[in-house]
C-alpha cells in the first residue's frame, strides 16, 4: 500500500500496489525534481523488478525486469538516470535498465552469501550506460565496491569490483553516506587500488543486524578497506536487530528488536 502521512489516520492509504507473483521482498524510491517521490520501484519473490507511478499504481506498473534468479533482495536508484542497481538472492547485483526483458547485461557477480543491503555511491550516468560506482553488503558482513562505465581514451571501462572486506560480524543490514550521492563536482574516481579523489570529507556508514556501526572514508578507499570508526553494539543488544534505518547526515542508527525495542546509536566521529 501507498499511504499520505499528511491525511488523517482513516485516509492515508492512498492506493494498493498490485501484480506481484509472491511476496514484495524490497523497495525503493527515485526522487524527481524538487524532492517529490517520482516513482517507487519495488522487487518480489520471482526475481522481478517493477516500477511503479505513485499517482496511478493502481493501474500496474510502468516498467520492469526480470532480474534475478529468486528474491529480489536490494534495490537501489541511480537518481540521475532510468537505471537501477538491484541485488538477489543469487549473489548477483545487476545495473539494470526495466525494459521489460533481463534488463542488460551488466551482471556483477563476487559475493558467497545472500547480498542484504546495496547503495549507490556515485552516478554520473549521462546517456544510456551507466557510469558510477555502487556499493553492496552480504550476510556473511562482507562490504563489495563496485565501480565502472569510465570512458578512459575513447574505451569504456567495465564493472568490476574495485574493494572487497570484512565489516561485520554479522548480516549488513543497512548503508548510506553522510551527505547523499556524489555530486557531479566531486566524481569519484577509481583506478586500481589508488584512493577516491576529491571525496576527503565523504563517509560510507555502515550497519549490521548485530548492531555494530561503522563509518568509512572514501578517501581512503582500497582493495583492503578499514572503518574509520566502529560502535560496538551495546551489552544489552542480545538479540539481532529485524530491522534498521541509517540518517547518514546526523550519522544515527536507528534499530528495532523482535521484542519492540528501539536504539539509536550515534557513530563517532
Amino acid at each position: 500500500k501507498l499511504w499520505d502521512a499528511r491525511q488523517k489516520a482513516q485516509n492515508r492509504a492512498t492506493s494498493v500496489i498490485r501484480g506481484h507473483k509472491g511476496g514484495v521482498t524490497a523497495f525503493a524510491t527515485r526522487d524527481a525534481r524538487g524532492g517529490a517521490v517520482g516513482s517507487i520501484l519495488t522487487g518480489d519473490e520471482s526475481g522481478v523488478v517493477r516500477a511503479w507511478d505513485p499517482r496511478h499504481a493502481a493501474a500496474g506498473p510502468v516498467a520492469l525486469a526480470h532480474a534475478h534468479m529468486g528474491k529480489v533482495t536490494a534495490i537501489a536508484p541511480l537518481q540521475r538516470s532510468d537505471m537501477t542497481a538491484s541485488a538477489g538472492q543469487d549473489c548477483v547485483i545487476r545495473v539494470l535498465r526495466l525494459d521489460g526483458e533481463r534488463g542488460g547485461d551488466i551482471s556483477l557477480c563476487g559475493h558467497l552469501s545472500d547480498i542484504t543491503s546495496l547503495a549507490v555511491l556515485q552516478d554520473d550516468t549521462k546517456g544510456r550506460e551507466p557510469v558510477g560506482s555502487l556499493v553492496s553488503g552480504s550476510d556473511d558482513g562482507y562490504i563489495r565496491v563496485w565501480s565502472g562505465g569510465v570512458v578512459v581514451n575513447d574505451v569504456r571501462e567495465p564493472w568490476r569490483c574495485v574493494s572487497n572486506t570484512r565489516a561485520h560480524i554479522g548480516a549488513v543490514s543497512c548503508m548510506t553516506t553522510d551527505a547523499g550521492t556524489a555530486k557531479r563536482s566531486s566524481v569519484l574516481s577509481f583506478k586500481s587500488n589508488e584512493s577516491v579523489k576529491d571525496a576527503a570529507n565523504k563517509m560510507l556508514l555502515s550497519a549490521s543486524v548485530d548492531h555494530s556501526f561503522a563509518s568509512w572514508k572514501l578517501s581512503t578507499l582500497n582493495s583492503s578497506w578499514l572503518p574509520s570508526t566502529m560502535s560496538a553494539p551495546a551489552k544489552d543488544c542480545a538479540f539481532n536487530a529485524t530491522c534498521s534505518i541509517i540518517e547518514g547526515p546526523r550519522r544515527r542508527l536507528f534499530t528495532g528488536d523482535r521484542f519492540g525495542t528501539i536504539r539509536a546509536t550515534i557513530c563517532p566521529e
